[in-house]
């Protein structure tokens, strides 16, 4: 009997010495890069179990938890990721803000080396570092006391709807300015031709965005300038049965940033992505109390996004489109000559040394043109430069 007690307490101390040395690492921000990180976060682990808020896809997934093993990380590594947005991100690393995570125990109960989707985050942590696509200097915490290192560089791209006309091919400054100033604007104002009377309606991403943030920097619109965005109702399968219904101003109190209507925007580029893969013919429009009908027409669907996201709303049907008439290449952006980019940030505090082994690892994955896939460049092979969100791109060179 004596030595079943001895065993159980032995065990039971194991366990607890198990536990006492997992390490939790908290990332927050960006949701333009979560796939790169993601996969960056993969390649580091070693008999990694995931779970995933998305119902099919890690890479679309706004929360995900990885459990496993990282070299020079003693004991078990938790990775909790919760991908807000970049000014969300910067802010809630700065005021110690607590995001919504898949906890510890839900990835637990999974069979070891698996990875589920659809689970929902049931608490939440205090995050430690967050990816941006933007400086912090454009965000409300631009005094913070945080650190900056920068391991890629994220290109953008405006997109049009499926099945929208085919005379929309180019995007400029000016008519996007025209389009967030308004909350619609004639088609013809981009194809040049009075008899394109439709609308364009622009869907976008709320201010807490750095999507948002680069491209109103990038196009002189003003970061902190209100803008007018609608939110779309859907129904079917995107790229195939997908059409939009409805579309709404956006209205306020509808999240971040919607005080005043058409403000608001997405909270991920994930849900404007599944949107831009759907038809917009005989679309219902409304006011922003989604009551007060303006008119039921065909429309254009204008959005701007990261390049995952893209490529996902090109996969179901969407075309992106050339911006001042520079098509997007990589070796347009690492030139200089498409300028609508920024560089991909990630702010942290003082960190642990556990927390700063796996930022660093982590920066490494990044530096990597496999790990980045079709999410961001290469920042070491950029021959261009900028010092500030929508700065004026000099040659390094």
């Amino acid at each position: 009997m004596k030595s079943f007690f001895k065993c159980s307490a032995i065990a039971t101390a194991m366990l607890l010495a198990q536990q006492a040395s997992a390490v939790d690492i908290v990332i927050t921000g960006s949701t333009a890069f979560r796939s790169a990180t993601h996969s960056g976060i993969a390649n580091m682990m070693t008999g990694e179990t995931i779970a995933h808020s998305h119902a099919s896809s890690l890479n679309s997934a706004n929360q995900s938890t990885f459990k496993g093993t990282i070299a020079g990380i003693p004991g078990t590594v938790y990775v909790f990721c919760s991908w807000s947005g970049s000014a969300t991100g910067i802010i809630a690393v700065a005021n110690s803000t607590p995001v919504s995570v898949i906890s510890a125990a839900q990835v637990d109960a999974l069979t070891s080396g698996t990875t589920v989707g659809g689970i929902s985050p049931t608490t939440t942590m205090t995050p430690r570092m967050a990816f941006s696509d933007v400086y912090k200097e454009s965000t409300t915490a631009a005094s913070a006391a945080l650190t900056d290192s920068r391991p890629a560089v994220i290109p953008f791209r405006f997109l049009k709807n499926r099945g929208s006309s085919a005379s929309l091919t180019n995007v400029t400054a000016q008519q996007v300015r025209a389009l967030w100033n308004n909350n619609s604007v004639p088609l013809g104002l981009f194809t040049g031709n009075i008899a394109d009377t439709s609308r364009v309606i622009g869907l976008g991403r709320d201010n807490g965005s750095g999507t948002r943030i680069t491209v109103l920097a990038e196009t002189k619109y003003g970061i902190g300038n209100l803008v007018q965005q609608w939110r779309a109702t859907t129904t079917g399968t995107p790229g195939t049965t997908g059409v939009v219904t409805s579309a709404r101003i956006w209205g306020v109190g509808d999240g971040v940033g919607s005080t005043v209507g058409g403000n608001g925007g997405y909270t991920s580029g994930s849900f404007i992505a599944t949107a831009m893969g759907c038809t917009t013919s005989g679309v219902e429009l409304y006011e922003e109390d989604g009551v007060s009908l303006i008119d039921t027409m065909d429309v254009t669907l204008l959005a701007w996004l990261g390049l995952s996201d893209t490529s996902v709303a090109v996969g179901t049907g969407a075309t992106a489109l050339p911006y001042e008439g520079v098509a997007y290449t990589a070796d347009a952006v690492y030139n200089g000559s498409y300028t609508l980019w920024g560089y991909l940030h990630l702010y942290y505090p003082t960190l642990t040394a556990d927390e700063n082994s796996f930022r660093t690892g982590l920066n490494t994955q990044l530096a990597n043109p496999s790990v980045l896939g079709s999410n961001g460049l290469v920042f070491n092979l950029m021959q261009c430069a900028r010092t500030s969100d929508g700065g004026i791109v000099s040659a390094s060179y």
